[in-house]
């Protein structure tokens, strides 16, 4: 048997309750840090969704009043981009049986759009007044130059849709996407020999007119929400 002075045991005792209250220390402060991270951030989840919560209502209330409407609250900007081209939103709204929304529809005049013809493949052939005309205001101030359409590699050309588009403002407008042009307000992020102008954001509803309610009632009471 090992013999330890009194003053060896003292030390031990010492050292063992140093580390004891040591170890204690340190564990408190790691529950400490540990549940006050946590309630930090579920104070801050917390703060994040009354934020949600206040912007949806405040959209809601917009939309109410007639006001622009912010779809971007429940709806992925990828989401949307997906099926807002020209060539597939014709595919969608000739199924629904809805009156077509693209380019022309809204950026021509009556008298051009009655001599616009569809061809077999879908592919419009605009009258050549149609450009002209929506152009004209950028023409006449020279912010915009008959060569930006007009002249390829020092050539003159009289342009056409890309392949697997179905109009030709496809070749400056972002392939027409919708949501860049009139949601984000990037209009001629594809055409290089063009500034790159933000324009004002617009609201979804320009081209979806009904109430929220109205447009998602269908597709809700399928998920059982109504």
């Amino acid at each position: 048997m090992i013999s330890i002075p009194q003053n060896g045991k003292m030390r031990l005792i010492l050292v063992f309750v140093v580390t004891i209250l040591v170890a204690a220390g340190v564990g408190s402060l790691l529950t400490a840090l540990q549940y006050g991270s946590s309630s930090r951030n579920v104070g801050k989840e917390l703060s994040l969704v009354q934020g949600e919560l206040a912007k949806a209502q405040s959209n809601l209330e917009q939309a109410k009043s007639g006001k622009s409407l912010d779809c971007t609250i429940c709806h992925e900007l990828d989401q949307l981009k997906g099926f807002h081209y020209p060539s597939q939103i014709l595919k969608i709204q000739d199924k629904k049986n809805k009156p077509r929304r693209i380019c022309i529809d809204c950026h021509s005049n009556p008298a051009s759009l009655e001599k616009t013809t569809v061809d077999a493949n879908g592919i419009f052939d605009i009258p050549t007044e149609m450009p002209h005309d929506i152009h004209k205001a950028k023409l006449d101030s020279g912010s915009m130059k008959c060569e930006t359409c007009h002249v390829v590699d020092g050539e003159f050309i009289i342009p056409q849709p890309r392949s697997g588009e179905v109009l030709v403002c496809e070749l400056c407008h972002t392939s027409g996407n919708f949501i860049k042009i009139h949601i984000e307000g990037r209009i001629l992020e594809d055409n290089l020999n063009m500034p790159q102008i933000q324009y004002p954001k617009l609201g979804c509803n320009i081209c979806h007119p009904q109430d929220p309610v109205g447009i998602h009632k269908g597709a809700t009471s399928v998920l059982g929400r109504v």
